[in-house]
């Protein structure tokens, strides 16, 4: 797979979210998107309806200004409402039509959406997207036979003839569609830009590999009630979060208990026994 022109992981903590893990170095600059502990994930980006992240134009990497190639990959948890993904551009600092580009998630089930401005949207069916669940999408502009691909969770969703040429000297915009002032209520990781079109099998394995993660470190603390009982607790991430706790004796598995508590009593333990407990969540 081709390197990475920038790498926004999204695992940082609040003000530093959105630093370049490329090599080029390259920061997003942070307007109130905060963070916060995802059960599945671990720590993620937030984005309230009213913050996003910046990337400046003379930070921008070559090929996403111009006629040439790229990719965009990101995975998103929405909440339901519409709202940009990534605006290239605005009306602002481009008056003329054309010459810049958004991704969009247009709410609820979908779809997700490529604008051109000054064409009509290459867009997905409905149904691809789900809320409050993770997806995968990743944007492939082709400059070869001027392609514009969108892909949810591995699978092609639509693939239309579009003119990607965009202009320079534009600032790019994460989580603000700035023409209609949408912004994306919700959780982002690991988003990264590539300057070149990845084929299909390479976005699959993508999806497949999942997102990278700051995955949380949950301590256990254990303390005995006599000699056949513990009670075990730990600490809670989000609300509604489902743990599941496993108990084993000699590499054997003895016990599975799933709960939205944070702690737990395992009583009719073998006395003079050593258990090894993991909890998952």
């Amino acid at each position: 797979m081709a390197s990475k022109a920038r790498w926004y992981k999204f695992t940082e903590d609040g003000a530093n979210i959105g630093r370049d893990s490329s090599a080029n170095n390259k920061d997003l600059v942070n307007y109130g998107v905060t963070s916060v502990t995802d059960p599945v994930y671990g720590k993620v980006a937030y984005f309230n309806g009213k913050s996003h992240l910046r990337l400046d134009s003379v930070d921008i990497p070559t090929g996403m200004a111009s006629g040439k190639s790229r990719t965009l990959s990101l995975w998103m948890k929405p909440e339901g409402s519409a709202g940009g993904l990534v605006t290239y551009g605005n009306r602002v600092s481009n008056g003329s039509f054309g010459k810049r580009y958004a991704v969009n998630y247009a709410g609820g089930s979908g779809p997700i959406e490529i604008l051109l401005f000054n064409i009509l949207p290459t867009r997905t069916g409905a149904g691809v997207i789900a809320t409050n669940q993770w997806n995968h999408v990743a944007v492939v502009f082709n400059d070869y036979g001027n392609r514009s691909q969108i892909y949810i969770n591995g699978d092609l969703a639509v693939s239309n003839t579009k003119n990607v040429a965009t202009a320079t000297g534009h600032d790019l915009y994460v989580g603000w569609y700035q023409e209609d002032g949408d912004h994306f209520v919700g959780r982002m990781l690991d988003m990264r830009f590539y300057d070149n079109a990845l084929d299909s099998a390479s976005v699959l394995g993508m999806y497949n590999d999942g997102p990278a993660t700051a995955v949380p470190d949950i301590s256990l603390s254990i303390t005995s009630w006599g000699s056949s009982s513990v009670e075990l607790e730990w600490d809670a991430l989000s609300p509604g979060t489902m743990y599941t706790l496993t108990a084993r004796r000699n590499n054997i598995v003895v016990s599975t208990t799933s709960t939205q508590s944070t702690s737990l009593v395992l009583r009719d333990l073998l006395p003079s026994t050593e258990y090894e407990f993991t909890l998952s969540f």
